[in-house]
């Protein structure tokens, strides 16, 4: 799956993520028929990459990126982590 793929679904995502009543944690996990990758469902991103035929399991370098992307998290040159903001449209915050 494409780098440009992974953030249009991490944005999905993130505009759909709603709290509900809780749960426990360990049910919200699944483990993949096809590669055998526990996954969390809550994650869009997860779903549909375990939705792929074919697919690999993902590195954890991969599934800590699409958690940072989902939440809006990013990691600046010096290595803090910082969440994202959006920019004022043109006419905003004037």
């Amino acid at each position: 799956m494409d780098k440009e793929f992974r953030n249009a679904i991490a944005r999905m995502s993130r505009a759909k993520r709603k709290t509900g009543a809780l749960k426990e944690e360990r049910d919200y996990f699944r483990v993949c028929e096809e590669c055998g990758q526990a996954f969390d469902t809550r994650s869009t991103a997860q779903l549909f990459h375990h939705e792929e035929l074919g697919h690999e399991p993902l590195t954890e370098s991969e599934l800590t990126e699409l958690a940072l992307a989902e939440w809006g998290m990013v990691e600046n040159p010096g290595g803090a982590i910082k969440r994202r903001t959006r920019k004022p449209q043109n006419g905003e915050g004037e």
